[in-house]
């Protein structure tokens, strides 16, 4: 499998800086600004093999991009950004910088 940025939905290209896509996993990689609630990190990997015995693997994969970064994608400010400091109320510029509704990408 192989994952690109045409492999993700549209709405979240401004976001991304990289893709990595290695022999185990594939890692994506946020802009400037942007990071993963979840761990406050402005990166996240996906296993490939959490997904090889699924009926259609790479969809099953994109899908799964697509909703983290639906569900977890917010932007901090840039200097909060660059010192790596978790997200929190001071430092929260958007909880939905891709304007998304908020029932993120269809199931």
């Amino acid at each position: 499998m192989r994952i690109t940025i045409e492999n993700i939905a549209p709405a979240f290209h401004p976001f991304i800086d990289e893709i990595e896509s290695g022999n185990g996993d594939v890692g994506i990689w946020l802009k400037e600004g942007y990071v993963f609630t979840t761990t406050g990190a402005a990166c996240t990997f996906f296993t490939y093999d959490d997904y090889r015995n699924s009926r259609y693997p790479e969809y099953q994969l994109e899908q799964a991009i697509d909703k983290c970064l639906a569900d977890e994608l917010i932007q901090i400010t840039v200097g909060a950004w660059q010192k790596q400091s978790q997200p929190n109320d001071e430092n929260i510029v958007s909880l939905n910088p891709a304007k998304l509704f908020r029932s993120g990408i269809p199931k």
